[in-house]
């Protein structure tokens, strides 16, 4: 689980760009981030026909995430929040045309596939609808910048978007330079002046999220990173370094019933720790196993690692041993003692 020369060449301080997505891979499983962002191992691509769906998992996320994006930059368009007496027909008249349309892209394997997933995000729209008009009610929000890129090298969309990286400060005096997008920005017009709020949408389970351990160990790093990024990024157009109030998941899909977990700046302050031990752990080299085989029910690298179980207890072990001082950033990230108990 020691490779300094990896450490030294995947060193988050010192790339040009780091990505929230290749961070968490680390506070999940730093063997995983190392096979990933480390040697490039990636698993052959598979073609899979799948006769009982049509959208996997990713395609129907995507096809969401459109969907939402082109229906709120008509709303964004006219300054309003969203009414579902007078936005549901318009939003499933859209729908049912962004189907249309992908129908010719990927072929329909059969009726039953097709109506289980166009009946599944119909009910997905409503959900949306009535959770979006709740809380803009609530909280007087209104969607404000959408799909914003923030430090990726692309074509800037929108006001926000900037292609130079944002550099996110550490309080240890590290900087680390972030790029990724920004599914939506709120204004929040209950505040008084110009703040905000980040949310992201989860299309697939809420496993793995806890509304009191925003963290999860490492493994959730975006609301903390994304809250940094847009706070850098108002600031560098004029406005307050406070400006930015929240981020939060929003799952509007029939699994979650339209769950939202949302934080606030103060609450997502102790993400520098977490990023800080990451950081550490990087630069120094170490590459363990998790400690929590959950981690490795959906791995690429199963078949490399072996019995996940075994691998996962004797990471632990090894995490345990309070000689190796390398290994303290990670005690810390996963709470683990001298008797090799985590909680």
């Amino acid at each position: 689980g020691l490779v300094p020369m990896a450490g030294t060449e995947l060193d988050p301080t010192a790339a040009e760009r780091v990505s929230p997505s290749g961070l968490e891979t680390y506070g999940v499983c730093p063997r995983r981030f190392l096979f990933a962002r480390g040697l490039g191992v990636y698993p052959p691509d598979e073609w899979v026909v799948d006769r009982e769906r049509w959208l996997d998992p990713l395609q129907f996320g995507n096809f969401v995430h459109l969907l939402f994006e082109q229906f709120l930059r008509e709303l964004t368009q006219q300054d309003r929040a969203p009414r579902p007496d007078q936005d549901l027909q318009p939003l499933l008249d859209l729908l049912h045309s962004k189907i249309n349309d992908l129908k010719s892209q990927i072929p329909v394997p059969n009726q039953d596939a097709f109506r289980r997933t166009h009946d599944l995000l119909a009910e997905t729209c409503e959900i949306f609808l009535a959770k979006e008009a709740e809380y803009c009610r609530e909280h007087d929000a209104r969607p404000w910048v959408l799909e914003a890129s923030l430090g990726l090298d692309v074509q800037p969309k929108t006001e926000l978007d900037c292609p130079e990286p944002i550099p996110l400060a550490l309080a240890d005096g590290r900087v680390i330079h972030l790029g990724g997008r920004l599914d939506r920005v709120d204004q929040l017009l209950s505040s008084g002046s110009q703040h905000y709020a980040i949310w992201d949408y989860k299309t697939g389970s809420s496993y793995g999220f806890d509304q009191e351990k925003p963290f999860q160990q490492g493994r959730k790093l975006q609301p903390y990173l994304y809250v940094g990024m847009l706070r850098h990024r108002i600031a560098t157009l004029g406005g307050g370094t406070d400006a930015v109030e929240s981020f939060g998941y929003f799952f509007p899909t029939p699994k979650t019933d339209g769950l939202r977990l949302r934080w606030t700046r103060a609450e997502l302050r102790s993400g520098d720790d977490v990023l800080q031990n990451i950081c550490d752990l990087i630069t120094n080299g170490v590459f363990l196993p998790t400690t929590d085989a959950k981690d490795c029910t959906y791995c690429d690298y199963l078949s490399v690692c072996g019995d996940a179980d075994v691998v996962a207890a004797q990471s632990l072990w090894k995490s345990s041993q309070a000689c190796n001082q390398l290994l303290e950033p990670w005690r810390k990230l996963r709470d683990i003692d001298s008797q090799g108990a985590a909680s």
